[in-house]
């Protein structure tokens, strides 16, 4: 639920589901502080008061059944729909519990998996060594978020670039184009793809072409 926006546009969303066969509906109210970096949160949007979303969910009551006990999603909460045991699990309370912690089960379970993760990299080095001497046409383009290093490390919604990487057998090292918001030409895309760059060279266009028809066309 965003005030000003879809609050109204809601309730006929209500029904709309409902004849499409839903039965129960959670009406989330929008959390738009400035710290998570939103537009919404940027811009200034205010989320809707608690009267407000009680309000809207009066007004979808009557086609379908409302979820009114659900609050923002948390890590900490514990019970079943409509029974919220978080009371009982304070850290206060936890702090307090006798706890069995059986030693000698948890040592041969952490041995259980690593032995598993031994065989699993053993199996994963064989395959490679296997597959080593191979030879394919196959080209596969893999866009990845990344802050450097090496790692996939960088939030999508934070993401100023993207890395796009040409895999193939026939290639010496792994290509790299990366990618960023800010500068190209649509009509750049299909030349830009079509070359062979090796790391670090860069090309840059806008990360919104990506999720285009034309750029995947392209690709």
């Amino acid at each position: 639920m965003i005030p000003g926006i879809n609050d109204r546009h809601l309730v006929e969303v209500n029904k709309a589901v409902k004849s499409r066969g839903a039965f129960l509906h959670n009406i989330m109210p929008l959390i738009s502080a400035a710290e998570h970096g939103t537009v919404f949160g940027l811009t200034g949007q205010r989320g809707p008061t608690a009267q407000e979303l009680k309000a809207l969910q009066d007004s979808c009551e009557g086609e379908m059944n409302m979820m009114r006990h659900c609050r923002q999603c948390r890590a900490d909460a514990v019970g079943l729909l409509g029974e919220d045991r978080s009371a009982e699990f304070t850290t206060d309370k936890i702090m307090a519990m006798d706890v069995n912690y059986d030693l000698d089960s948890r040592k041969a379970y952490q041995a259980k998996v690593e032995e598993e993760r031994v065989a699993k990299v053993a199996a994963k080095q064989e395959e490679l060594a296997t597959l080593a001497g191979e030879m394919s046409d196959i080209k596969l383009l893999t866009a990845v978020a990344t802050k450097g290093s090496g790692l996939i490390n960088e939030h999508f919604g934070h993401a100023k670039e993207f890395q796009v990487w040409e895999l193939s057998t026939a290639a010496q090292s792994l290509s790299v184009i990366a990618v960023s918001i800010f500068i190209a030409r649509v009509a750049m895309v299909r030349k830009i793809v079509s070359r062979r760059l090796s790391a670090p060279s860069m090309i840059v266009m806008p990360c919104s072409w990506l999720r285009s028809a034309a750029v995947r066309r392209a690709i």
